[in-house]
């Protein structure tokens, strides 16, 4: 399997968060998101225009990368083997789906759930749920729910315990940074 560049996704996300922001302070949204202003201008050069429609399409991209690489890995333990990975892919994740607006609520509803008992023997059950928060018009959540829908794929193909706790892992980083950069409401 090849290795998926998770510095470079997670460096663009950034930008688009940093570009997608309301506040328009710059410096203090680069910030925000740790991210040096050389290397910030370096990404903004390298994207199609500055205008919603390119950023929603750079944002698609990154996640059909992180999807493709869930998609590619035997399993998801070997998917988030690494923990800068998985640390980076959660990170950038999260960021996106704080930009996007989904709420703590939508977010906090699928970290709990794949907590449950319920759903640890067979977290492929999230699916429908997944299924029905999108046909609400949620379309905040896409995003997420496209990362969660590779995961519970790829679990369905033949998790294991490893697997189980990959998925948790990567579920609780990905609603910390949602919640660091949502800012917590």
């Amino acid at each position: 399997m090849a290795e998926i560049d998770h510095f470079e996704i997670l460096k663009r996300a950034k930008a688009l968060f940093v570009l997608n922001k309301k506040e328009k302070d710059t410096k203090k949204n680069l910030q925000e998101v740790r991210l040096e202003w050389g290397e910030f201008n370096s990404i903004k050069k390298s994207l199609p225009s500055p205008e919603k429609n390119s950023l929603k399409s750079e944002e698609a991209q990154l996640i059909q990368k992180i999807e493709g690489h869930i998609s590619q890995s035997q399993t998801l333990a070997e998917a988030f083997g690494n923990r800068a990975l998985l640390v980076d892919l959660a990170e950038t994740v999260g960021l996106i789906s704080a930009y996007k607006g989904a709420s703590t609520q939508q977010m906090r509803t699928f970290l709990d759930a794949v907590k449950e008992p319920q759903y640890s023997r067979d977290p492929v059950l999230l699916k429908p749920h997944l299924a029905y928060a999108l046909s609400r018009g949620k379309e905040q959540l896409e995003p997420f729910a496209a990362i969660l829908f590779a995961c519970l794929d790829k679990f369905d193909a033949g998790g294991d315990d490893a697997d189980l706790e990959s998925l948790r892992k990567f579920t609780e980083a990905i609603y910390a940074y949602y919640y660091r950069y949502k800012g917590g409401k």
